[in-house]
């Protein structure tokens, strides 16, 4: 949680005066604890995803094995619990000072427009000092930026590469994967337990092993997972024997046929 800005201006002041952010904000538990507990998930959910979506704040997505417990580890909008951790932040400077920060969003992306827009409302009722300015960035840029550790607060997406649950937890909480390696975020606890997990051919004991994987995440909110996406699919009632393929969005068009 070292973010590097230099020649990007990203920080501010690059201290907790207001006016900016010092490079290491986000090492602090309590500042991520803070801004998940100031998301509305319900009204993102209601108003912008129109229902197409559950809430999701951990690696275990609903649909894959060994991700039963995955509705048990929510965060909340809770203005009066997102205060008490801030208010343990940096001594209590976040509280007293407030801060000052850029957000990303990739380009023509208002769904992450719209999240980011509900997370600075969020922040604001909490704590007027609690700025965060919501930023239109090119694609390119932002992973670019993001890889180099530049960027303080951005929102991305991922799908999945395979059906298992070391699709999520390899790139949202390994320190090889993509989403800590962009945060500078390290666990050798985590790093051992998800090669575990990934190397277990006992499905009870890999499910055990990601429930601990999800819960440590969930603990120290290395990133804040808002929502697992829900589709809407058509068809004629005359179609037979449809697979869907839920990673590619694709059929397997073998097995379908066509009944008069």
């Amino acid at each position: 949680h070292q973010i590097n800005s230099r020649g990007t201006g990203y920080l501010g002041s690059g201290k907790l005066d207001g006016q900016g952010i010092p490079a290491d904000f986000f090492s602090d538990v309590n500042v991520r604890k803070g801004f998940a507990y100031a998301f509305d998930y319900d009204a993102f959910i209601k108003q912008v995803l129109q229902g197409n979506g559950v809430q999701a704040n951990s690696i275990l997505v609903a649909g894959l094995a060994g991700a039963e417990d995955g509705s048990s580890l929510k965060y909340s909008l809770d203005p009066a619990q997102s205060a008490q951790f801030f208010k343990r932040a940096w001594n209590g400077a976040v509280w007293e000072q407030g801060f000052s920060l850029p957000a990303f969003f990739n380009s023509g992306n208002t769904t992450r427009q719209r999240a980011l827009e509900i997370l600075r409302q969020g922040l604001l009722k909490i704590n007027p000092k609690f700025k965060l300015e919501v930023r239109e960035i090119a694609f390119s840029l932002l992973s670019a930026q993001s890889a180099a550790n530049q960027i303080p607060l951005f929102m991305g997406g991922w799908g999945a590469d395979f059906a298992d649950l070391h699709s999520f937890a390899q790139p949202f909480l390994a320190s090889s994967g993509n989403y800590p390696r962009n945060i500078v975020y390290k666990s050798p606890q985590l790093d051992r337990l998800i090669a575990q997990a990934l190397a277990s051919t006992n499905p009870a004991q890999r499910s055990s092993l990601y429930r601990q994987i999800a819960q440590i995440g969930f603990d120290e909110t290395p990133t804040i997972p808002i929502y697992q996406p829900k589709d809407n699919y058509v068809q004629s009632e005359k179609v037979k024997g449809r697979v869907f393929n839920p990673i590619y969005s694709g059929d397997y068009f073998y097995p379908i046929s066509l009944e008069n």
